[in-house]
């Protein structure tokens, strides 16, 4: 079991992977934006074992979030998510991976590639 920071915009989404993963036997807390997410890992005692981040978002987005994380905590697994990350010029989810997280995930993907995802880094 592993406790998790999902930061995700979508109130749907968030509560469909804190239910999935918890099927999966995590512990998730759920922020809603990046700014708030890092103010949640900052304080968050124990500290999250792995961050699961949308990219594209309001108030902090992914990509700036995840660098941010960085800055403070450069173990902590981070994987990027996003359903709507790419463009002909520009790939989000390969550049979150070039910018600190360790693994992406396109959206849609299936719960258990998520959990298949944590428990790899996580090993």
């Amino acid at each position: 079991m592993a406790n998790v920071l999902l930061i995700e915009d979508d109130p749907d989404v968030a509560r469909m992977l804190k239910s999935a993963l918890a099927r999966y036997g995590h512990n998730v807390t759920c922020s809603g934006d990046g700014a708030a997410g890092l103010a949640q890992l900052q304080r968050s005692k124990p500290a999250p074992d792995i961050v699961i981040t949308d990219i594209l978002m309001p108030v902090q987005e992914g990509i700036e979030t995840i660098m941010a994380i960085r800055e403070v905590n450069t173990t902590i697994p981070i994987v990027a998510i996003s359903g709507g990350g790419r463009t002909k010029r520009l790939d989000f989810l390969k550049t979150a991976e070039k910018l600190g997280a360790n693994a992406s995930l396109a959206k849609p993907f299936r719960p258990a590639e998520l959990a298949q995802t944590i428990e790899k880094l996580l090993m």
